[in-house]
Parts: C-alpha cells; structure tokens; sequence
C-alpha cells in the first residue's frame, strides 16, 4: 500500500485501540498508547497512520523519573544558584524546559526573566505550574520547537538538560547549541562541556548472561517446536544491543579515550557524525568484553564550576552507564597496546548508529549497536567488584566474627581484613578500593568534584588497573587534567 500520503495533509492527531494496519503484506499493531496521524492516500479509499515522532508526546511519569533523580536535578540547581554573577538580573532561556524546573531553578537564582520554550504538549503542564506558583510574571512558557520559535529579546544564558545516554542520544544536545542564535555575545550556557569516555571491560558474567540469552534461540523443541533456525539472528540482535546498567569500577582493563564538545563554541555539525579513534593500553590481563562508556557535563560559572559525572565511582543516575559488548571476547595482556575505533552516525529515529572495531594484536573484530534500542539490565542489586581480584581470604574473615569470652564483643580483626574494631565499634572496611565520594579526592588540578578525574586519580595513586594518562598516544587528544575546557578557555 503506498501512496503520497506524507505530502498530503493531516486530518488530526488521535488515539486508536485495537486496531491494525497492512503494507507489503505485513500487519502492524498500533499502539493504543501513542498518538497518530490520520491521512487518505492517493487513491481517496484507504486510511493511511503515521505515527507522531517521538518528542512530542510526553508523559509526567517520564518527568517524575528525570525530578526524582536527585543527583541530577540538585546538581543542576546548585549549579545555578552558586552563580549568582550569571543569574542574577539576567534574560535566560531554557531550551526543552519539560515541566520547568531548571525555569524555576533560574528564577531562583535571581533571573529577572526566563523564557521557557518547550515542543511537547509538557508546555501546557509547564504553564500551569507557573501559574500556580505565581511566577507568571518572571517566566514565559512558549510552546514549539526552538528552530521555530521567535524570543522578544536577546538572552544571557542558556540552561538546558539535553543529555541522553552516551551523552548524545535523542539528539537534543543540537537543539541546545541551535539556542546560540539567541545568546548575547559572551553569554554562557549551563552545561558548558560534555566529556564522553570509553574504556575497555571485563566481565565474564555478562558475557555468560548473553550467551544463556542465546541459547534460548538454539532450542530444537521448544513446546514441539524447533527456533534453532532464528539462533544466528537471536545471537546479532543481542549484541548488537548497548547495554545500559551500572557496573564496579574494577571491571575496567585499560586507560580512557575521552571525546569532548564546548556547546559554547563548537559547531553543531560536529554532533552529526562522531568519529573517534584510541589507542588504549592493558592495565592487566583479562579478557576484554568490549568498551564501556561513560559521560561529564560542566557548569563553568563565573563564581563556580560544578560538574554532573555519570562515571561508575560517581553517585548514581537515571543514565547509568553503558557498554558496547564484543562477540568474540579477547584475551589482552597487561600493557597490550588496542586500538579502537567508535564512529556514531546521526540518525532520524533521534539516536545514532554506532560502528565499533577492536584491534589488539593485529586482529580486529567490528561490532554495530542501534543506540535508539539499549538492552536495559540495571535491577536494582548493588555493584560488587569483578571476581578474582580479591585480596584476603573470606574464610579467615568469617571466622574473625566469633565473639571473645571476654566481653561478648567481636574480637579486634586484624588490618588487612575486612574488619576493624574501633572505639569499642565494630566497623566495617573496604577489602578492595573504597570508590565511594568520601574516599574521593575533592580537587585534583583545580577540577573540583569531577567524579571522573577523581577516579583516575584515585585508582593512579592505589597502583589501580588503570592509569591517569588519557589516551597516551592520541597527542592532539587532550588529557583531562590539561584540556583548555577545563580552564575554562
């Protein structure tokens, strides 16, 4: 059934329940959930439905989960409020301002105007949130798309959330630097830079997860049936999945590429297709899984720099992290030189197209990844570090919890153990790394609270299984401690 029905125009949006439609011989189901286009084909007798890109139709359950990620939504407000050089008496705009509470968060901050440009149909939630807090008069909801819309005046700053994950998907971190076309000179934006970090893993657990995915598929009777025949497809749309969850620190095998883009100053096309290229080096020998990745924003204030990590030492958030996962595992030793290269191509769907090959040895292996289709693995159970790293014997601490005759209280464990008594308290101690914020430096080369250079220092100064060189052979690559971004050029 084709027709020229995009060309034709629109008889309304509507929602459809328990109905199909059928084009090539294959039968669609709609979705009673999403909204649709109704058009007439060419030929006047068949109803044509187009679905309404994603974007523009929202959900408060879907800013709920965005509000009650604290780290990201205090993070956001402290960045704003400890600027009050940048906030105070100044025009903002908030691009894809959702149900305004980055807005708020300016007003906060002593904006003396706010404009809050929303595509959605969240601008109506927005409005009224306004009006009931009694802020109509300090910000201005205006629904549409910023590359449509027209503001009454030039703006001081620019404040958005426009990060996906791997930093780039869903595509709206182009709408936030599109905002520019309204910025007054020497203006700034909230965030500043994005810093996107690639690593080589371990992780033999999930690997088996895979697998046992797979097997599923090799099955020759399943209730009387044979699936063996899909195995092979089973088998590349598994891995062809990132996989989006949160994993230990100590999973990591190699030193860091890192990618990064001033929304300041860089040019939009520089998002369209990300082609990068690392040598990374083995800080142990493991069998390398694949890559995995992580992201930085900052907020390069006048009066502060704040920085918002997704690192897997850094609090965590509705982000996670995310892993591109190899077939055909390979074995790496300590010092191993790999090259990797990861190409992201834009797409329409608002998410790129990835491209990853793995080289070690001479050997390479290319993987591709639909980014708009993540495997969603994170449940809730809390991180443990990779196997086989342990340093004590779990035995000898199991048997220091008997109690002594004397005074009925666990015995003092020695140092190296798991466990100490101190002040009559029995406290518990890290058998590996402490990753947690307490243990972390909280400035390193004046980059205060980064997560991610508090990892690298952190695991340099421990003799960790990684280093704090950033992609020791990509000279035009800036380490993190040296790039001029962090300087705030």
């Amino acid at each position: 059934m084709t027709s020229d029905f995009l060309t034709r125009p629109s008889f309304g949006k509507v929602h459809l329940a328990n109905v199909s439609e059928t084009e090539n011989g294959v039968q669609y189901v709609v979705d009673p959930k999403q909204e649709y286009e109704v058009y007439i084909t060419s030929d006047d007798k068949f109803v044509k439905l187009q679905r309404v890109p994603d974007g523009e139709n929202l959900w408060l359950s879907q800013q709920q989960n965005m509000m009650q990620d604290f780290v990201r939504t205090s993070t956001y407000q402290k960045a704003m409020h400890m600027n009050p050089s940048d906030f105070q008496d100044k025009v903002v705009l908030d691009v894809g301002a959702g149900s305004g509470v980055l807005s708020f968060f300016a007003v906060q901050a002593g904006a003396k105007k706010v404009y809050a440009v929303e595509a959605s149909q969240m601008a109506a939630h927005c409005a009224e949130l306004v009006r009931t807090n009694m802020l109509s008069d300090k910000i201005t909801v205006i629904p549409g798309k910023i590359e449509e819309i027209q503001l009454p005046e030039k703006v001081d700053v620019i404040i958005s959330e426009p990060m996906g994950y791997m930093l780039v998907n869903e595509r709206m971190l182009e709408s936030y630097m599109y905002g520019r076309k309204f910025l007054k000179p020497g203006g700034r934006m909230f965030p500043t830079t994005g810093d996107l970090y690639f690593a080589l893993f371990n992780d033999d657990a999930l690997f088996m997860e895979h697998n046992q995915k797979y097997s599923f598929w090799a099955s020759t009777n399943f209730l009387g049936i044979d699936l063996s025949a899909l195995k092979g497809a089973a088998y590349s749309e598994i891995f062809k999945q990132p996989i989006v969850d949160t994993w230990h620190p100590s999973t990591l095998i190699s030193d860091f590429g890192q990618w990064t883009i001033n929304f300041e100053k860089d040019a939009i096309e520089k998002l369209h297709v990300i082609d990068v290229e690392y040598e990374l080096t083995s800080k142990r020998t493991a069998f390398c899984h694949g890559v995995a990745t992580w992201f930085d924003v900052s907020f390069l204030g006048t009066d502060h720099q704040t920085y918002l990590s997704t690192a897997p030492n850094a609090p965590l958030t509705h982000w996670y992290q995310v892993r591109c996962p190899i077939m055909s595992p390979v074995l790496v030793r300590v010092n191993d030189k790999v090259r990797i290269r990861m190409k992201m191509v834009a797409n329409e769907r608002q998410s790129y197209d990835i491209t990853m090959s793995v080289t070690i040895n001479g050997h390479s292996q290319t993987a591709e990844y639909d980014l708009k289709n993540p495997s969603f693995r994170y449940n809730g159970v809390a991180v443990a570090p990779a196997a086989g790293l342990e340093n004590g014997s779990a035995t000898q601490q199991l048997a220091n919890t008997i109690y002594s005759d004397q005074d009925g209280n666990a015995v003092s464990y020695p140092q190296d153990q798991n466990y100490v008594y101190v002040d009559g308290t029995e406290q518990q101690q890290q058998p590996y790394q402490d990753y947690s914020q307490a243990a972390l430096p909280q400035q390193v080369n004046g980059f205060i609270n980064n997560p991610t250079l508090a990892l690298n220092a952190l695991l340099s100064n421990h003799a960790s299984p990684l280093t704090n060189n950033i992609c020791p052979s990509q000279q035009a690559q800036p380490s993190i401690s040296t790039s001029p971004f962090r300087n705030g050029v």
